[in-house]
């Protein structure tokens, strides 16, 4: 490959000319420059992530529905406008244990597109759509950290409202015209 390149590059130079060969040079100059940023930073993201510890980040929230008396694991809701459902959250540590929180969690959506209500311990919500049909993301926050810090963590559900089923008709009538 390397053979080619020379190649190719050897051809542009005879074909072109010395003006050629200083054009290559200020390309090669830049791709240098380019390669030492891209180099930089690579190293301080490296030297980031190395600072960050494993043990500051809560794993993960989890979403369930009860669906038929059963509590099933969901990653996303679609709903029609006319339905409700409610999701219960579990929090959980890197290995799936399950794992305490810090206070009451506290829930966020599209309020144009929902109701929230979240149970007393917040360890569940009713959501209810408000009529129009979207898309928007329950969120369910916590903190952590069981003792004076905060480690936040975040659980995030997609939910799609759908149309009902049609419940009526509408007619409407163009204008009058004469008949042939």
């Amino acid at each position: 490959m390397i053979i080619i390149s020379c190649l190719v590059i050897f051809a542009i130079v005879v074909y072109l000319g010395a003006s050629a060969v200083e054009h290559l040079r200020v390309i090669s100059c830049y791709a240098m420059r380019i390669h030492h940023t891209v180099d930089r930073i690579e190293d301080k993201l490296i030297d980031l992530i190395g600072e960050l510890d494993e043990e500051d980040f809560a794993q993960n929230v989890v979403f369930y529905a009860i669906v038929n008396g059963k509590k099933i694991r969901i990653d996303n809701m679609i709903l029609k406008a006319n339905e409700k459902f409610t999701a219960t959250v579990a929090f959980k540590d890197k290995f799936g244990n399950a794992a305490q929180v810090d206070g009451i969690p506290s829930f966020s959506g599209d309020e144009n597109l929902a109701t929230l209500a979240p149970s007393e311990d917040g360890m569940s919500v009713v959501v209810t759509p408000k009529g129009p049909v979207g898309e928007f993301i329950l969120q369910c926050a916590a903190d952590a950290d069981l003792g004076e810090g905060i480690k936040s963590i975040l659980g995030e559900l997609p939910v799609q409202i759908l149309a009902g089923e049609a419940e009526r008709v509408e007619l409407t009538a163009g204008p009058a015209e004469l008949q042939a």
